[in-house]
C-alpha cells in the first residue's frame, strides 16, 4: 500500500522508496488499442442511352482509441440525371445521414480526458477504493467503487494529491456524452438547350442538419457532485438553401474557341440553436423533466445570406494559347449594408509549348505547358476565440448570463467595429507542366505567392477601454512556396505494372503587416518580417554540476543597464531572456509518396507521407519532467539520468519536493518534429472474369487495408500529427486501423 512519506527525497536528490500493493496501468484501462472497424456498401447503377442512375447505401460502426467511444452512421444516396427532350435536362441527386457517437472527452486539460490523465496522474494510485489492508472496497451492491481521490476518511490514498475529485476511468461510467447527427441533402438541376451552343441551367440545392448533443455527470461522483449532478442538453437546427443560375456558351470558329458563363448565386443559412442545462439529478437521468432545476436555459438564431454575381470568359487558339478571365461580386449579411459588397477578379493563361512546330515530333518531350495565373478571393468567416462563427461582428449584442443571485443579469458585449468587412487573399503562380519519354514521366512544379490583406482580428485594446480586443480589419500576412509533383511509369509489361506518385511542398511564410510594433502570442513572437510560427521562448543552458539546478541564458547588461551583446546564465528563470529561435512549427517541407504495383490479378498501393523541418514544444513531455515538485503526478522514466550529487553531468536537473521552475518553458522541450508515416497499404485480389461470370457476377475483389501502420519520427512520445502551432494539447494517436473487404459488381 502507499502511506504518506514526508520527504519522497533525500538530500542528495535520490528517491525515498514505499513499498504498494497495486501499479495501475491507467493506459491500458483508458485506451482501447484493438478499435474494431466494420463497414458494409451496397452500389447500383445503370441508365440508358439519356438516362442514368446511382444508388447506394453504407453503414459504418466504429471504435475509437479511448474506451468507451464509438461512432455509428447510416448513408444512403440516390442520383438521377436525364435528357427528356434534346432542348431539355434534368437530375437531382439525394442523400440522407444519421449518426450516433459515444463521445469521452477525448484531449485538452479537462481533468477526465484520457491522455492528459495517463500523463498526469502516477500509477500509484487505485482504481478502486481500497481498506488500511490494501483490499477493494465495495458498495451495498456487490459492486466496486471508482476511487476519486477526495475521501478524508478514506484509510489509504483518501485524498490524491493530483486531479483531487475525478477518476478518468470512473468518467467512462458515470458520465454520459452522446452526440446525434441527421443530415439530408437535396439538389435538383434543370437544364434548357436554347441553341447548340448556348443553355441555361437552374440549380436548386437544400441541407438540414439536426445535431443533438447531450452530456450527464454523476450526482455523486466527479466534478458536479457538488451540485447533485449536471444534465446538458443542445440542438442545433442548421437549414441551408442555394440556388444558382447560369447562362453557358460554347463555341469555336476555326483555330478559335471560347467558353464564356454568367452565373448568379444566392444562398441562405440559418442556425436555430437551443441549449439547456439542469442540475440537481438521481443518477443516470436522461431526459430533462421537472425534477430539474434549471441553470442555464436559451436559444437563438443565427442566419446569414450571401448573394454572388459572377462572369467568366475563357478563349484558347489553336489548342496552343490558352487565356481566362473571371470576376466576382459576393454580398454577404455578416457585414454591414454600408460594406456588405466585395469585388474579386482571377485572370490566368498557358501556353503549350509541345504544341509548337519546333517541338513536332521530338521524342524526349512529349508535353510541355507553361501556365501562369492571380486572383483574388475574399473570406466572410468571422470566428471568435473559440473559433465559433460570428454572425453579426459588426454588432455589439447584449450577454445573458451575468445573473446575481435569483435577479437575472444582462451586459453589454465585445465591443466591434461597424464597417469590418471582407478579408481578401490573393494567389499568383507560375509553374510548368510535363510529360517526357513517351509520357513514362510526367508532372508539374509550380511557384505560389499568397498574400492576405485586411485580415479579420481581435486587435489587441487597453484594459482601462474595458474590452481587451476589438475585432475588425488588419495585418497582412504573406505565404508562399513551391509544389512539385512527379508521375513515373517504372514498369509496364503484358503482366507486372509500377507506378510512382511523389509530390512535395516547399512553404515559408511571413509577416508583412501589424496594427503594432510586435508583440508576444504565446509561444510565438509577432512582428513585421517574422514568421507566425517561429518559437519565441527561453533558451535552457543545462544544469549546474555543481547544484543540479537548472539554468537559463540571459542578456548581460553593464553597469549602467545596457546590453553588451553577451549572454550569461541564470538559476532565476524570471530573469531568463526570450529569443528567437529560428526554428518554427511551420515544416519546410511535406509531402506524399505512393507506390501502386499490379501482378497478374494482385494490386498493391502504398501511401506514406512526410514532414520534415518543424518543430514542436512538447507541453505534455515538460509536465512529466517536472520530478516532485507536484507530489503525486506521473513522471517520465528519463528522470533517472537526474543530477544527483556535485560533479554529475546531465541536462535533467535534480528530484525537488517543493516548487522550482526546472519545467519551465525553454527551448529544452523544443524537438524536431520531423516524421515519415506509413499512411495506407492496400492489398488485393481480383477473382479471373471467368469464374467470376460463372457465378452472375461481373467482378470480385478481396482486400486488405491498413492504415497508420508505421510511423518513424525524430522525437518519440506523441502523435507528430499535431497542430500547426506545434504545441501539444494532450492528443490522442491517429488509430492504426486493419480491414478487411470485398467488393462485388452484379
Amino acid at each position: 500500500m502507499v502511506r504518506t512519506v514526508a520527504n519522497p527525497v533525500d538530500t542528495n536528490g535520490n528517491l525515498v522508496t514505499s513499498n504498494k500493493l497495486w501499479d495501475t496501468d491507467w493506459r491500458s484501462l483508458l485506451f482501447n488499442d484493438a478499435a474494431i472497424r466494420k463497414e458494409h456498401g451496397l452500389t447500383a447503377s445503370g441508365g440508358s442511352e439519356t438516362s442514368s442512375f446511382f444508388f447506394s447505401v453504407n453503414y459504418l460502426d466504429q471504435e475509437g482509441t479511448i474506451s468507451k467511444s464509438d461512432f455509428e452512421r447510416v448513408t444512403t444516396r440516390l442520383n438521377y440525371s436525364g435528357k427528356l427532350k434534346d432542348w431539355l435536362e434534368l437530375g437531382f441527386n439525394t442523400s440522407y445521414s444519421t449518426s450516433s457517437q459515444n463521445n469521452p472527452t477525448q484531449s485538452g486539460s479537462a481533468f477526465q480526458a484520457a491522455t492528459q490523465w495517463t500523463t498526469s496522474v502516477s500509477s500509484i494510485y487505485p482504481v478502486y477504493k481500497r481498506d488500511e489492508n490494501g483490499q477493494l472496497v465495495y458498495d451495498n451492491s456487490g459492486n466496486k467503487i471508482f476511487d476519486y481521490g477526495n475521501n478524508s476518511g478514506q484509510p489509504v490514498n483518501g485524498t490524491r494529491a493530483v486531479f483531487e475529485g475525478e477518476n478518468a476511468y470512473g468518467a467512462l461510467f458515470n458520465y454520459t456524452r452522446l452526440r446525434r447527427r441527421d443530415n439530408i441533402q437535396a439538389n435538383g438541376h434543370i437544364q434548357f438547350n436554347i441553341t447548340e451552343n448556348l443553355n441555361f441551367r437552374s440549380t436548386l440545392g437544400y441541407e438540414k442538419v439536426i445535431f443533438d448533443s447531450y452530456e450527464y455527470v454523476h450526482n455523486e461522483f466527479g466534478f458536479a457532485a457538488n451540485v447533485g449532478g449536471r444534465v446538458t442538453q443542445r440542438r442545433n437546427l442548421t437549414t441551408t438553401l442555394n440556388f444558382i443560375n447560369a447562362l453557358n456558351y460554347k463555341n469555336s470558329f476555326g483555330n478559335h474557341s471560347i467558353d464564356a458563363s454568367i452565373i448568379q448565386e444566392a444562398y441562405k443559412f440559418k442556425s436555430d440553436i437551443f441549449n439547456a442545462q439542469g442540475v440537481g439529478f438521481l443518477p443516470n437521468v436522461q431526459v430533462l423533466n421537472g425534477s430539474t432545476t434549471p441553470e442555464n436555459v436559451g436559444g437563438y438564431i443565427d442566419e446569414e445570406r450571401l448573394e454572388s454575381y459572377l462572369g467568366r470568359l475563357s478563349y484558347n487558339y489553336n489548342e496552343k494559347y490558352f487565356l481566362e478571365g473571371s470576376f466576382r461580386r459576393d454580398g454577404s449579411t455578416r457585414f454591414n449594408k454600408d460594406v456588405r459588397w466585395g469585388d474579386f477578379f482571377s485572370v490566368g493563361g498557358s501556353w503549350i509549348i509541345s504544341n509548337e512546330s519546333f517541338l513536332e515530333g521530338n521524342e524526349f518531350i512529349n508535353y510541355l505547358k507553361l501556365k501562369a495565373s492571380y486572383g483574388e478571393l475574399g473570406n466572410n468567416k468571422v470566428l471568435d476565440e473559440n473559433n465559433n462563427a460570428l454572425y453579426f461582428p459588426y454588432t455589439s449584442p447584449f450577454v445573458t448570463g451575468w445573473n446575481e443571485l435569483n435577479n437575472t443579469g444582462v451586459i453589454l458585449g465585445a465591443v466591434s467595429d461597424p464597417f469590418i468587412t471582407w478579408e481578401k487573399t490573393s494567389l499568383s503562380n507560375i509553374g510548368l507542366d510535363f510529360g517526357i519519354l513517351n509520357n513514362r514521366i510526367s508532372g508539374s512544379i509550380e511557384y505560389y505567392k499568397k498574400k492576405s490583406i485586411d485580415l479579420i482580428y481581435a486587435v489587441p485594446l487597453p484594459t482601462s477601454t474595458g474590452n481587451d480586443a476589438i475585432r475588425t480589419n488588419a495585418g497582412s500576412i504573406g505565404n508562399s512556396g513551391v509544389e512539385l509533383n512527379l508521375n513515373s511509369q517504372n514498369v509496364v509489361s503484358e503482366n507486372f505494372e509500377w507506378n510512382t506518385n511523389l509530390n512535395l511542398t516547399f512553404q515559408k511564410n511571413e509577416i508583412l503587416e501589424l496594427t503594432q510594433e510586435q508583440f508576444i502570442f504565446g509561444t510565438k513572437l509577432w512582428k513585421v518580417g517574422n514568421s507566425l510560427y517561429e518559437f519565441y521562448i527561453q533558451e535552457y543552458a543545462g544544469v549546474d554540476p555543481a547544484t543540479g539546478e537548472a539554468l537559463w541564458y540571459m542578456d548581460e547588461v553593464d553597469a549602467a543597464g545596457e546590453p553588451t551583446g553577451n549572454k550569461i546564465t541564470t538559476n532565476d528563470y524570471s530573469q531568463a531572456t526570450r529569443y528567437e529561435s529560428g526554428k518554427e512549427s511551420l515544416p519546410d517541407v511535406i509531402g506524399g509518396l505512393t507506390n501502386s504495383f499490379k501482378y497478374k490479378n494482385w494490386d498493391l498501393n502504398i501511401l506514406m507521407n512526410f514532414s520534415i523541418g518543424s518543430y514542436v514544444y512538447d507541453g505534455t513531455y515538460a509536465g512529466l519532467m517536472g520530478g516532485f515538485e507536484n507530489l503525486g503526478r506521473a513522471a517520465s522514466p528519463d528522470l533517472v539520468n537526474r543530477w544527483q550529487k556535485p560533479g554529475d553531468i546531465t541536462d535533467i536537473p535534480r528530484l525537488q519536493a517543493s516548487n522550482n521552475d526546472f519545467s519551465a518553458q525553454s527551448d529544452r522541450f523544443l524537438f524536431k518534429n520531423d516524421y515519415l508515416r506509413l499512411k495506407a497499404l492496400t492489398l488485393g485480389y481480383t477473382l479471373p472474369t471467368d469464374v467470376v461470370e460463372k457465378a452472375g457476377l461481373s467482378k470480385f475483389r478481396i482486400y486488405f487495408q491498413g492504415d497508420n501502420l508505421l510511423t518513424f519520427q525524430s522525437h518519440k512520445g506523441i502523435d507528430p500529427e499535431q497542430s500547426l502551432a506545434g504545441t501539444t494539447n494532450s492528443r490522442s494517436f491517429n488509430q492504426r486501423i486493419y480491414s478487411f473487404g470485398i467488393n462485388l459488381e452484379l
